[in-house]
């Protein structure tokens, strides 16, 4: 094994959530393509990435108790990262494999991901499904792998072209201009924790072991007319589409919960313009998540309107005061016993989650046209217990909705889901000019 580098804290973070089994910060990313497929050329294409990209070879070890990237012998995994199969009957069962997929746990030791791709023989499509551990990929890097492996399949690309890379990519600990020391990022989390304390979680989010938890996910679609009524309705109300489905789901989330009336929010931000050496689509994780807490009046236009502004507003003060902050040094045996100690908990420490992205993929390689993309994640440990991940390819968007039982009924999540598919067609449908404040 060859050391690229040690992990930063938030890539050590991942590992150890990743490593509890039932806790895992693993999460897929599924493709339906169509067109024809050489199944030969894309195994090439897969293999010619681990030459050209050493990083995808990466794994994490445990060397004198500190924690490392390390580089694999590229044939002893040559056949580990592609899976491909031949269903002739079942394109329409691509939720129940991909929830499958992504609960088979990538063993971090070995690999650090997994692409899966699935030949429906009598349609002519397949699906790509890539499995990815987010100590290595954020969602800007899944889709960068994903392009390249389209664009060769596309011949768009040639697959002898295919930039080589170093196996070094920076820590977003060591490049981001806003990396502080370990005492400060201490005192940021304490300060979240009492501002969180007041809204008493635990009368949302039913007690039970983390062996017996499950993740569950529901899948659909806005189409791209109903997309742009949204858009434009934010353009009027100066309010951006994250903000706006950020309200939504805020309300949808309360209507099905009576007895809640405020809620902590968790936005996951992008930090990697804040990266001096990264670029905007390559490998590593540059993620983080922060809070924001908000209290639900009611379901008009008028307070979901002042709902998505003032979700924009305290996104803005989040990134400032805390979203922006990571911890350079850290002692390893403090964060092992910080994920460690979650491992018996019964409870969740957060609430909600959402994320919104524009789509990395292009809607159409050569050939080959993108049909959907859907992400996923499980939720079982150490993050919020229900998430909504929404992404736009093209002018359409897919959203997928997590939650996780027992802890929230599948009867509840499909109110929630069908909820704000309601709130999303009423505010397409009222009136701009009334709503304007």
């Amino acid at each position: 094994m060859e050391k690229i580098r040690e992990l930063g804290f938030g890539e050590l973070r991942m590992h150890l959530l990743h490593s509890l089994g039932d806790g895992t910060t693993q999460g897929a990313l599924h493709v339906r393509i169509e067109g024809e497929l050489d199944d030969k050329y894309l195994e090439s294409v897969v293999e010619t990435l681990l030459i050209k990209l050493p990083v995808l070879r990466a794994t994490i070890q445990k060397i004198d108790g500190r924690y490392y990237f390390c580089l694999a012998d590229r044939n002893h995994h040559r056949n580990g990262f592609l899976d491909i199969t031949v269903d002739k009957n079942a394109p329409n069962l691509w939720q129940a494999r991909l929830e499958a997929e992504n609960n088979l746990l990538l063993n971090s030791e070995e690999q650090l991901w997994r692409l899966v791709a699935v030949n429906y023989q009598s349609v002519n499509c397949w699906d790509l499904i890539l499995v990815m551990h987010h100590a290595l990929m954020d969602a800007a890097g899944s889709e960068f792998l994903l392009d390249q492996i389209l664009g060769c399949l596309g011949n768009l690309y040639e697959i002898g072209s295919l930039e080589s890379t170093d196996n070094v990519f920076p820590s977003l600990e060591e490049d981001t201009v806003t990396a502080c020391e370990w005492e400060k990022y201490v005192g940021i989390q304490s300060n979240i924790k009492i501002k969180l304390a007041s809204l008493n979680l635990q009368k949302h989010l039913s007690s039970v072991g983390l062996n017996e938890r499950n993740t569950k996910s529901q899948y659909f679609q806005v189409n791209q007319d109903l997309v742009a009524q949204l858009e434009d309705f934010c353009e009027i109300n100066q309010i951006s589409l994250n903000s706006l489905f950020s309200a939504a789901l805020l309300s949808s989330i309360a209507l099905c919960t009576p007895d809640r009336k405020s809620f902590a929010l968790f936005s996951a931000v992008s930090l990697r313009p804040l990266c001096q050496n990264v670029k905007e689509r390559s490998l590593g994780c540059y993620l983080n998540v922060m809070p924001t807490v908000h209290s639900f009046s009611d379901d008009s236009v008028s307070s979901i309107i002042s709902l998505s502004r003032e979700h924009k507003i305290e996104v803005q003060r989040a990134f400032l005061n805390t979203g922006r902050w990571i911890p350079r040094n850290y002692d390893v045996a403090i964060v092992e016993n910080m994920i460690s100690t979650l491992a018996n908990s019964n409870t969740f420490g957060n609430d909600i989650g959402i994320t919104y992205a524009e789509s990395g993929l292009a809607p159409q390689y050569g050939k080959l046209k993108v049909k959907h993309q859907y992400v996923t994640a499980r939720r079982n440990i150490g993050n919020v217990a229900l998430i909504l991940h929404g992404l736009k390819s093209d002018r359409d968007i897919y959203f997928s909705l997590s939650h996780v039982e027992p802890l929230q009924s599948r009867e509840w999540a499909i109110l929630v889901k069908n909820k704000f598919l309601d709130l999303l067609l009423m505010i397409s449908k009222s009136s701009f000019d009334t709503v304007k404040i």
